[in-house]
């Protein structure tokens, strides 16, 4: 154990020099995100040929890019003064994707919670199959309708609810998760509130656009095109996800050394940043110390590779590319 803890202390001294936040690097990020997501879009929408299907294929990367700056909203918000209400504006209420969905996600990184049923991002596949690793593929097919039920339809009745009924969606349908069976606990007083704005947000950009298709001033092409954003977005973030961890926990809280044994480092190339934005393939480092940028995290690993002893366990923790992490993902379900 004492060795465990040393272990342990090295990687976090490694890393302490990272923690410094750059809000250039932030802004500057999430503006040409914007640029290159919503502007091809409607480019590709309004046009026709290849030059459509390639603005389209960008803007969807964009789109899942800007969608994906939920994570550094939560981690980062209290440094970057409103960061919040921009990623509303431009990603979060147009993809019904709102900052406040993925505030318990504190609860994935507390040591007494973690891997537990307390997290709302850990699956449990002690019980699964292999059949698993399709899963998204399938899984994102039903997502777009969820989200129409719950941010097009739902938020209309707000105004005759009772405050119980709007506490059971809050609870039940108000959480980025992995774990459907996850009930969130309202921490503040203003939870409802925050939840009841932020959804007729969503509800107001999935109308106008809906009405605008209906009146003739957009293509239906924009719905099917959107339809398909949505879908490759959420398959992508699936799999980002189910990668970055080994889900190995029989859900008891954890040792900081087994914390850092069922986390997931993904190599990878410049290419990564596709399927896993804001160097979250660096997740590892991510869970030892939460508050490095990710504009640091692919220094601090080259770092941690340079200057770790090479029997450290941290390099226990690394995959070599997106395959490689599939194939391991693959056999821990295999031998379960």
């Amino acid at each position: 154990m004492e060795s465990e803890k040393i272990q342990y202390n090295l990687l976090k001294e490694l890393l302490e020099e990272f923690r410094f936040l750059n809000k250039r690097i932030f802004w500057t990020d999430l503006i040409i995100t914007f640029l290159l997501s919503w502007p091809l879009f409607f480019f590709a929408v309004f046009s026709e040929g290849p030059i459509s299907y390639l603005s389209f294929i960008i803007s969807v990367f964009a789109i899942y890019r800007g969608t994906i700056f939920i994570h550094e909203v939560v981690h980062f918000e209290k440094e970057l003064s409103g960061f919040r209400i921009f990623f509303n504006l431009l990603f979060g209420w147009p993809n019904c994707f709102p900052a406040y969905l993925y505030t318990p996600h504190f609860f994935h990184h507390g040591k007494k919670t973690y891997g537990t049923k307390k997290d709302p991002e850990y699956m449990y596949l002690g019980d699964k199959k292999p059949i698993t690793m399709i899963a998204p593929l399938i899984v994102a097919f039903i997502l777009p309708i969820f989200h129409f039920i719950r941010f097009a339809l739902v938020p209309l009745f707000y105004p005759i609810m009772t405050e119980k009924m709007k506490f059971f969606i809050f609870e039940n349908f108000s959480t980025l998760v992995m774990d459907v069976k996850y009930k969130r606990r309202k921490r503040y007083p203003n939870e409802l509130n925050q939840m009841v704005l932020n959804d007729l947000a969503c509800c107001l950009y999935k109308w106008v656009p809906l009405l605008a298709i209906y009146y003739g001033y957009l293509p239906v092409k924009a719905l099917v095109f959107y339809i398909i954003a949505l879908y490759c977005s959420m398959v992508l973030n699936m799999y980002r996800a189910k990668f970055n961890h080994k889900y190995e926990n029989p859900n008891t809280p954890m040792t900081d050394m087994g914390q850092l044994y069922e986390n997931v480092t993904i190599e990878g190339s410049i290419l990564s940043e596709l399927w896993s934005p804001t160097a979250l393939r660096f997740h590892t480092i991510h869970h030892v110390v939460q508050d490095i940028p990710y504009h640091n995290l692919k220094k601090a690993h080259e770092k941690l590779k340079r200057e770790l002893p090479k029997d450290h366990p941290y390099f226990q923790t690394i995959e070599k590319s997106f395959f490689s992490a599939w194939k391991s993902h693959y056999k821990m379900l295999k031998n379960n």
